[in-house]
């Protein structure tokens, strides 16, 4: 139970991170810097 929780835990945390990157307008230089966007 205590592994499942943690892995549910971390993906909760996973989307909630991808979400305030793309909501984020900082996001587009940092995207620009990695090369999400082309």
């Amino acid at each position: 139970i205590g592994l499942a929780m943690i892995e549910s835990l971390c993906i909760y945390a996973l989307v909630i991170c991808l979400i305030l990157i793309y909501a984020n307008p900082v996001a587009k230089l940092i995207q620009t810097s990695i090369g999400l966007v082309k």
